[in-house]
């Protein structure tokens, strides 16, 4: 075949192959959004009894303490696993000496969680899936500016050995030194702050930098495809649900639960929040950056949850945690 047939061929057919995988990837990511089938746990629980496993993803200020408490206690014939963070998620420090009093609870090998029965913490989804399947997974959300401001107030109140300057988690005194706007915009701690759900959701991304924030022209694809991530999981809900969400994971165990609160932040009078810090215009848009793709997420849970009118609920939520850092600063000290 002449040269000047073959060339025009060879394009033509380089250009049906692009054209291929294009198609082929707008439905994947259609058909990756609709919500996966629920999963009839108890039909589960009946068919695998005590050899039902249970791995629980703590996103951080998510009632994560509370409902693990609850789960212990409810599935203590179970074997739980000691570990509760997971170097995947330390971020820039993920390769720096752990402080010694927490070697302890610091996952040191993925595999790992396939040695027990059930499982707690700050984990990345990929090191959880190590060691559970899928159906097996719990994953509970908060508000996610709610959930940030609680995070870096908590941070403000931790006790002076976790904020050593020689810590691995020195990154932690940041909250005490910086007001809130400044916190958000100190890619220091974006591995804490920025969209922590899609983090823990796609660790290992290539679009998502341990030392820096998500770049928002990025942020589109990593929201998608953390949907399709939380849509294969077993349950998913939102703590603002309160007594529903509860009911609902105990129906998911097949066991009553035993509500309690457990780590709550502190709002401290001696360690106020800047309350004007967090409404200047800076924080705002950069709180809005932070959440932008965690909001989707949680939205989605709400709704498949059954909640009507999930921007109501989010207002609501907000603007009542908004006046408890107001009360805490006009507490006297």
């Amino acid at each position: 075949m002449p040269e000047t047939f073959a060339t025009p061929i060879a394009r033509g057919r380089a250009m049906l192959r692009v054209g291929m995988r294009s198609a082929q990837r707008r439905v994947a990511e259609r058909t990756g959004l609709v919500d996966a089938p629920d999963v009839d746990h108890r039909r589960r629980n009946e068919a695998f009894g005590e050899r039902r496993r249970l791995g629980v993803l703590h996103i951080p200020k998510s009632a994560g303490s509370s409902v693990s408490a609850a789960l212990e206690s409810a599935l203590d014939d179970r074997t739980w696993s000691p570990y509760d963070f997971d170097p995947a998620l330390f971020g820039p420090l993920r390769d720096e000496p752990v402080p010694p009093t927490e070697v302890p609870r610091v996952l040191p090998d993925p595999a790992r969680l396939a040695d027990y029965d059930a499982a707690s913490g700050h984990y990345a989804l990929s090191t959880m899936l190590a060691g559970f399947e899928a159906a097996d997974i719990v994953m509970l959300l908060r508000e996610p500016r709610s959930r940030l401001l609680s995070h870096y107030e908590y941070w403000r109140g931790l006790p002076a050995d976790l904020r050593d300057s020689n810590s691995t988690w020195s990154v932690t005194a940041h909250a005490r030194e910086l007001d809130f706007g400044d916190w958000l915009c100190d890619p220091r701690s974006a591995y804490q702050s920025d969209n922590v759900v899609i983090r823990t959701l796609l660790d290992g991304h290539s679009a998502i930098p341990d030392d820096d924030f998500i770049a928002p022209g990025d942020l589109t694809t990593l929201t998608k495809a953390a949907l399709r991530r939380a849509a294969m999981l077993g349950w998913v809900d939102v703590v603002e649900r309160g007594a529903a969400m509860w009911d609902g994971l105990s129906e998911r165990i097949g066991r009553s639960l035993a509500r309690s609160v457990v780590n709550e932040t502190s709002r401290r009078a001696d360690l106020p929040t800047n309350v004007s810090a967090v409404l200047a215009d800076q924080s705002v848009e950069a709180l809005h950056r932070r959440t932008l793709g965690d909001r989707a997420i949680w939205v989605a849970a709400a709704k498949r949850r059954g909640v009507e009118d999930v921007e109501l609920l989010a207002e609501r939520t907000w603007y009542r945690r908004l006046g408890e850092t107001l009360e805490a600063q006009s507490s006297p000290s």
